[in-house]
């Protein structure tokens, strides 16, 4: 339960070699065309895979959520609520992993956070998987691990832009409450982080055994493979020097 691929036409092509992870969107030849979920099949995943794919499920609503059309009140509801699904159960299913109906909500959870149901009209960018993406294909740790550290991180740094956003999540998934939206944003953070905390996620890259020394090619990775070769185009325009200061960030 986290790729969410048994009902979207995309992937995710690594190359070791050179160390960079790319996305494909291929329908209809991807697309498929039936999935069969079995919840039954999740009770002896490991606790650690568990963690990783409760936040990559939070992850492919949230990317999209903080960083495309605001005006999508459908999407947003479908969103906050898989969002809060996953706060729910996913420490249920990390601490029992045989707990059956743990196992069922963030399966289906999974299998509809990426789906065109959800994402729909909502346009978007990727920013914090394209900079887990690069992490990842430069590392080799499990993307959920990747996208624990970088999601934090991109939402504080991204925040006087999307104080709004983080405002309503927080309102929404997160009880934060309060007047002041700057306020409000901080808390969301705050307590999203907390909940990392309950999957043992609460991490930086230096936890992972990763320093500074590629943060420069993989900015580069970043820029060339997604952004438009010369700037990352997100809520604003991230060049080479600001995707290192989001990745300086991750290690603290």
């Amino acid at each position: 339960a986290a790729t969410g691929s048994e009902a979207n036409p995309e992937a995710v092509i690594s190359n070791p070699e050179t160390r960079e992870k790319c996305v494909i969107v291929g329908p209809p030849i991807l697309t498929p065309q039936i999935a069969i979920l079995d919840p039954e099949l999740h009770t002896t995943i490991p606790q650690s895979t568990t963690a990783d794919g409760a936040v990559d499920i939070v992850s492919h609503v949230l990317d999209c959520y903080l960083s495309g059309d605001c005006d999508c009140s459908v999407q947003d509801r479908i969103a906050e609520g898989i969002i809060n699904i996953v706060l729910e159960w996913g420490p249920i299913a990390y601490n029992d992993g045989s707990n059956l109906r743990a196992r069922q909500e963030l399966l289906y959870a999974s299998t509809l956070a990426i789906s065109d149901l959800t994402l729909a009209g909502r346009a978007g960018t990727w920013l914090m998987h394209n900079i887990e993406h690069a992490v990842s294909a430069h590392y080799d740790i499990p993307h959920g691990l990747g996208m624990a550290i970088v999601m934090p991180r991109v939402m504080c740094y991204l925040k006087p832009h999307i104080i709004e956003r983080l405002a309503q999540l927080g309102e929404r998934c997160f009880g934060a409450g309060g007047c002041d939206p700057s306020d409000q944003a901080d808390e969301t953070i705050n307590r999203f982080v907390d909940w990392l905390g309950r999957l043992d996620r609460d991490l930086t890259l230096g936890d992972v055994g990763i320093d500074n020394s590629r943060f420069a090619s993989m900015a580069d990775d970043i820029i060339r493979n997604d952004g438009d070769g010369s700037v990352y185009r997100s809520v604003i325009d991230l060049g080479k020097k600001k995707i290192i200061e989001i990745l300086e960030s991750c290690l603290v």
